[in-house]
């Protein structure tokens, strides 16, 4: 739509779906799944961020079109917040080196910036607070953010002061880095910028707590921000799960529904488990921690928790080569629509040729689960059992189970049995 120039539609749009997201959870989910990029597949800028250059480039065009478009500058909010991830990874950050980290916080400044002058155009641009809450807390926040909260002018301020210092020493990798996002240095003069009447007041931290207030000021019932905002305060964080805790129990979250609240308690138990193995659990209390996990799988109220679970428990009983409870919790997942890796995928289906060899469990499994991942091995599955090839095959009667066995043997070889 925005090569077609269409940015009136465009902003119907979405300025629909922002006005419905304060309607209800579903809307508000469909709004905040629209624009967070995090391990999220049904992510409307994917396109747009990926294209580098010419997706920013696409933006401004957007903006210059329609200058008051709060979702124009949401986007390029969510560009550069795309990009500053990018620079520091998705990951650990093991690899990521200062002039990353550099470009990481310029990116960011540019959101804040983005972010301002969204919430400017509608003061309901909770998103826009959102995105920036998380930032705050990963890459800091921009030195002139305190001057401007506090009603100081900072037209006119330097931008990017560091990075500018880093590329006198190193003028080669900063330009190459520079050019993968679009930061330049002929833009980095702080514009004249706007103070929206909805801030709240500034109480000298401009970081991911604040950007939440300013969520919870312009959406008081909210929950997806919540959902954003805690995992970035567990200890791995620099958070604590007390925190947390006296958070959940505290005014602020008191609108919360009590699915939503165990919804919150179990991100506690993930961040718990999620890196644990089942041999790092003491003997004595393995059984505990194995019966704790099947009762989330099956009967946490939310499909992301019950996925959580039955994530922990793949490995569990991979790791305890226990392959009838193994195969039981495949097919499990399986009816839970989990986004199964290539590694369980090559299992499932050594599985079903066992106990299944004449139904069309296989066949549905594959075109389901080349659908909900996005591995590799699920495609390559799927384009090997395309329906021509399925029938071939099954005409072949004894040929098409040797064929079957063939490619998860090579499989199997090519992942060496691992993730």
């Amino acid at each position: 739509m925005l090569q077609e120039k269409r940015y009136q539609e465009l902003d119907e749009i979405y300025n629909q779906v922002l006005q419905e997201s304060f309607t209800s959870r579903q809307a508000e989910k469909r709004y905040f799944l629209s624009w967070t990029q995090m391990c999220n597949y049904f992510y409307d800028m994917n396109t747009l961020v990926d294209a580098g250059t010419e997706g920013l480039r696409l933006i401004k065009t957007w903006q210059q079109a329609r200058p008051h478009s709060t979702h124009a500058w949401l986007a390029e909010a969510q560009y550069w917040n795309h990009r500053a991830w990018l620079y520091r990874s998705y990951g650990w950050a093991n690899d990521t080196t200062h002039a990353m980290w550099l470009c990481a916080g310029a990116c960011n400044e540019q959101m804040v910036i983005a972010t301002l002058k969204a919430i400017d155009c509608d003061p309901r641009q909770w998103m826009a607070a959102l995105l920036t809450s998380t930032n705050s807390k990963v890459f800091g926040q921009p030195a002139w953010l305190a001057a401007h909260l506090n009603g100081d002018s900072v037209a006119g301020i330097p931008l990017m002061i560091a990075l500018k210092n880093y590329h006198r020493r190193s003028p080669q990798e900063v330009e190459a880095l520079m050019a993968y996002s679009g930061l330049s240095f002929e833009h980095a003069i702080c514009p004249v910028l706007p103070r929206p009447n909805i801030l709240p007041e500034y109480d000298d931290d401009g970081g991911q707590k604040y950007w939440l207030s300013v969520c919870l000021t312009i959406f008081p019932h909210t929950f997806y921000p919540f959902v954003e905002y805690i995992p970035f305060r567990m200890p791995r964080w620099g958070g604590s799960h007390k925190e947390i805790s006296e958070l959940l129990d505290s005014v602020t979250c008191k609108h919360l529904s009590t699915e939503e609240h165990d919804y919150m308690d179990l991100l506690l138990w993930w961040d718990d488990y999620r890196d644990v193995s089942i041999e790092d659990i003491a003997p004595e209390e393995q059984q505990y921690a194995i019966d704790l996990a099947e009762n989330i799988a099956q009967y946490a109220q939310f499909q992301e928790c019950r996925h959580n679970a039955l994530e922990w428990l793949l490995a569990c009983y991979n790791k305890q080569n226990d392959h009838d409870k193994l195969w039981c919790c495949i097919q499990r997942a399986v009816m839970e629509d989990m986004k199964l890796n290539n590694y369980y995928t090559a299992y499932a289906i050594k599985f079903a040729l066992s106990y299944y060899p004449d139904s069309f469990w296989i066949y549905n499994f594959i075109c389901q689960n080349s659908q909900n991942t996005t591995y590799a091995t699920p495609v390559i599955y799927r384009g090997f059992s395309s329906e021509r090839v399925f029938w071939v095959l099954k005409k072949m009667k004894g040929r098409a189970m040797l064929g079957w066995k063939k490619l998860v043997t090579l499989n199997t070889i090519i992942i060496g049995g691992r993730q």
